[in-house]
């Protein structure tokens, strides 16, 4: 059975490694390689075939809900994993069903996926994450950590229980919406672009 046509994605992300990834509506990231004239996707990243869909078991494998997507100098891959409220990163993925190597926002673990790990907000702490970049250079990590309301940073070499630096933060969870960042860096310093929904604005 060929791979399935990609559909109800998001904004692709190009890759050093000649491509692009994009979300996908079965709970998975999909890799096209910039070779093939195809429109179907070549790599499968979140679910263990082209033909499994939905959320799967937590672990450093599966995604729930994947939104953002974002790729360092080196073609690792950082997908945010919205419904476990975290952010993973999957080492240069080069076929199906890959182990991400890092989570950021669970203190750590793979196989949680609480909102702020079941408790408040933290520097370690992520809820319902929106968007990720990854500034070239430093390879500083930037996300939009959604109902939290905030925008945070983390500093490279990222582990994952690093505490985050908040670049900024506005309202309280739940009121407002970080909803996107991006990193334009062909200006020194970078410049960072954030989108947010303010309740009442």
């Amino acid at each position: 059975v060929p791979p399935p046509a990609l559909h109800e994605v998001s904004v692709p992300v190009r890759a050093p490694q000649a491509g692009m990834y994009q979300t996908t509506s079965g709970a998975s990231v999909a890799w096209q390689d910039g070779v093939r004239s195809s429109p179907d996707a070549a790599l499968v990243i979140g679910q263990p075939d082209f033909n499994s869909y939905g959320c799967q078991p937590t672990s450093e494998r599966s995604l729930c809900g994947p939104l953002g997507l974002a790729v360092d100098a080196a073609g690792n891959l950082f997908v945010v994993d919205n419904g476990r409220h975290r952010v993973l990163r999957f080492p240069r993925p080069t076929g199906n069903y890959p182990a991400a190597d890092l989570v950021i926002g669970q203190g750590g673990s793979f196989r949680t996926g609480a909102c702020n790990l079941g408790g408040t907000a933290g520097p370690a702490t992520l809820c319902n994450p929106r968007s990720v970049a990854v500034e070239p250079v430093s390879g500083n990590l930037f996300v939009a950590d959604g109902d939290n309301g905030r925008f945070l940073r983390f500093n490279a070499p990222l582990s994952g229980a690093a505490d985050a630096s908040a670049i900024l933060t506005w309202g309280s969870a739940g009121t407002n919406s970080a909803k996107a960042i991006a990193i334009d860096s062909s200006s020194t310093p970078p410049h960072i672009f954030a989108a947010a929904w303010i309740q009442g604005v």
